[in-house]
């Protein structure tokens, strides 16, 4: 029997593996917690592509996370996983009022949940990431994604999507914050530039200084 409620379906590489986990993929933490705000009666259920074996199914304010323990083997057990991961989304089509999809970037997760979307007649979007991006990523011809339903974190990643790609998103949203989980600003201060991240090359920190 399907439940009441009306059901998302994030489909992402991998997520926190409790609440603590604060700094894993922050950006899309913080949109589930702004859409449990926004809609409070919207369940959400997180399909984690490749967490470690050693994490479990569990709840993330009050989000199910369902992990599917998959990080990069062998080419051999690619269609495996791809049928783990079908199976996954017919089971939770079954036991859900679905209402549609989300994908954390264009990976393998986002090209099995196009296909199921399109088979089931499922609204599908993929928040695109710098990543995402890049020339390299081989899953953009494979999806052949439609312009409306990729959204991407920024403007200069939309504009170097449409580049790389040839296909212009044709949303752009980018990370928001939420003030309620940072202390009060202090007064004064003595930092006029701060900025904190890894030194790869994507994040381009030699223009910065």
């Amino acid at each position: 029997m399907k439940a009441n409620k009306d059901t998302l379906i994030i489909l992402s590489p991998g997520f926190a593996e409790d609440e603590a986990a604060t700094t894993c993929l922050e950006a899309q933490q913080s949109l589930l917690l702004a859409i449990n705000k926004l809609i409070p009666t919207l369940k959400i259920t997180v399909v984690a592509f490749a967490n470690s074996p050693a994490n479990k199914n569990h709840s993330s304010h009050s989000n199910q996370v369902i992990t599917l323990n998959y990080k990069k083997p062998h080419n051999l057990f690619r269609l495996y996983r791809c049928l783990k991961l079908w199976q996954t989304l017919s089971h939770l089509r079954k036991e859900n009022r679905i209402i549609g999809f989300l994908s954390f970037g264009l990976g393998e997760w986002a090209l099995m949940g196009g296909y199921f979307s399109r088979l089931h007649h499922y609204k599908h979007f993929t928040w695109l990431s710098a990543e995402d991006a890049l020339k390299k990523n081989r899953y953009v011809k494979w999806i052949t994604p439609a312009a409306n339903t990729l959204v991407a974190m920024s403007d200069s990643i939309c504009h170097s999507f449409f580049v790389t790609q040839g296909i212009k998103p044709a949303y752009s949203i980018t990370p928001g914050i939420d003030p309620e989980i940072y202390p009060k600003m202090l007064t004064g201060k003595d930092i006029d530039i701060l900025a904190i991240g890894s030194f790869a090359p994507l994040h381009h920190y030699t223009i910065l200084i």
